[in-house]
């Protein structure tokens, strides 16, 4: 009996000793556990947005990440999925997803396989560089709703629960964002927003912002049901869920603990901000010191999205396809700017330095001045419009695009521009005021992550939570995003790696 007892000591022993060699104590963690057995079903099969960290508990990068990590799953819990694949135990999964160091952060998104090929995460790894980043990557199925088409929205897909928010917002909400993910084809998920809610919110009985109406299958305007409850995500996960018929993924009515699911208007503010709306339009730059103010040396961290036209025909098309641009992206931290070099030698020879193709009359680029680098839209991909521009935006917020250098040196171009004083005077705040985080972005190059840029991760959050996880934060980490553990078990920077 004595040696029955100690051999299971020592088997719970050898279980505990296991459970602690992990970074995530997985029965606690809001990190998801991923392994070879339940990741098709779990991220492959799914609408929902995935940030999936592929580790070996041993890797020191590994250990410094975990924190934020958690942090990161915890602030979006309901929002967005994080999880962790332990590559010690899961070597094939490794091998499946390319991955050549640890940590590597995957990410999983959209509807069907081929939307749900994986993009590598590498930015910042603090927590608020990860939460930032991982709201811009959600998908929006958000149906938005005009005062007289609420009849529409219901007989589109009347086989399905639909549910309307109310809002005195400008811009749909990551929680929405995400709901309208997970629910994909299950529930039409719409939203009216405040200049068209104030025309009907009587007939809703609609009093304050936001606010919820609900709809079951086949119902018309007149069927509709309030929905008063709390606003948290995991509340409105659970709320859709009982509507369809299920529950939404892990989250069950005992997640949420009912003495914070009071429904505060602090609360519904923390999850529907609007964020910061930049100005629309897209100005003209004429010469280098345009260029340079308004892009080579810009006072915000926006990266420039320039237009060159070089057939001087396109002019009008190209000014109008870029403000439009400019109106869909208003919210990102992106500036648009257009010149036309068709009649300009000068202009022609920036043009031909950054070794642009000029086959369709206009040639799309983005260009970070202060981090001396640039890519350009493929005109192979087809003629310049709003929908290839979208096409090529949505990469470069995704972080999946291939920059190049810049030339250290440029052609002037019209050098008959004048600069005026402002000009002199902005340049040279703008010079101080990014000093500081040129030396940072300086430091993230030389520590890896070539080939794309994550933007986005430098943000300044837009509002709610994510504020807490301010750079220099003692409880927030700051790991370079280039360092990585080799798979032989040493630690290097990844652009080795490359």
């Amino acid at each position: 009996m004595g040696l029955l007892k100690a051999s299971i000591c020592l088997g719970l022993a050898l279980v505990g000793l296991a459970a602690a060699s992990d970074l995530y104590d997985y029965a606690r963690s809001p990190v998801v556990e991923l392994t070879s057995n339940n990741f098709k079903e779990k991220v492959m099969e799914s609408n929902e947005t995935w940030f999936v960290e592929f580790y070996a508990p041993w890797c020191g990068h590994c250990k410094s990440l975990a924190p934020s990590w958690e942090k990161a799953a915890e602030h979006l819990k309901g929002v967005v999925y994080f999880g962790g694949v332990n590559c010690d135990e899961h070597k094939d999964m490794a091998q499946k997803y390319g991955v050549r160091g640890f940590p590597t952060i995957k990410v999983f998104k959209g509807s069907g396989s081929r939307a749900r090929r994986p993009t590598e995460y590498q930015g910042q790894r603090s927590a608020k560089a990860i939460v930032d980043r991982a709201k811009m990557e959600i998908p929006n199925n958000v149906v938005e709703i005009k005062s007289g088409g609420i009849d529409s929205f219901l007989e589109d897909e009347k086989q399905l629960a639909h549910v309307i928010l109310f809002t005195d917002k400008t811009t749909t909400s990551t929680t929405y964002k995400s709901l309208s993910s997970a629910f994909l084809g299950k529930a039409s998920l719409g939203e009216i927003r405040k200049k068209e809610a104030e025309a009907i919110k009587e007939k809703f009985e609609v009093t304050s912002y936001p606010a919820f109406v609900y709809f079951s299958p086949g119902a018309n305007a007149d069927q509709y049901s309030k929905y008063s409850g709390p606003t948290e995500p995991l509340a409105l996960r659970n709320f859709i869920g009982n509507l369809v018929g299920e529950t939404a993924g892990q989250y069950t009515d005992e997640t949420i603990d009912p003495s914070k699911a009071k429904g505060s208007d602090e609360e519904m503010e923390q999850h529907f901000y609007q964020p910061k709306e930049h100005e629309v339009g897209a100005e003209k730059v004429t010469g280098t010191a345009s260029f340079n103010r308004l892009c080579m040396k810009r006072l915000d961290s926006s990266s420039c999205i320039a237009a060159f036209i070089t057939d001087s025909t396109k002019a009008e098309a190209v000014q109008d396809a870029m403000k439009s641009l400019s109106e869909k992206y208003k919210y990102d931290n992106l500036a648009f700017v257009v010149g036309d070099v068709s009649d300009d030698e000068s202009g022609m020879k920036l043009v031909e330095a950054l070794e642009l193709d000029t086959s369709l009359g206009v040639s799309l680029v983005v260009l970070r001045g202060r981090k001396m680098k640039y890519a350009e839209r493929e005109n192979s991909s087809g003629e310049f419009s709003v929908a290839a521009g979208v096409s090529f935006l949505d990469r470069v917020l995704g972080g999946d695009i291939r920059y190049k250098k810049l030339p250290s040196e440029l052609p002037a171009w019209n050098e008959l521009e004048i600069e005026t004083e402002a000009d002199e005077e902005n340049a040279e705040a703008g010079d101080e005021k990014t000093e500081a985080t040129d030396a940072g972005e300086d430091a993230e190059a030389e520590s890896g992550g070539q080939g794309t840029d994550d933007r986005q991760a430098d943000k300044e959050p837009s509002g709610g939570k994510a504020k807490e996880f301010g750079a220099g934060s003692e409880n927030d980490p700051q790991v370079h995003p280039g360092e990585k553990c080799d798979t032989d078990g040493t630690e290097k920077d990844s652009k080795e790696e490359l």
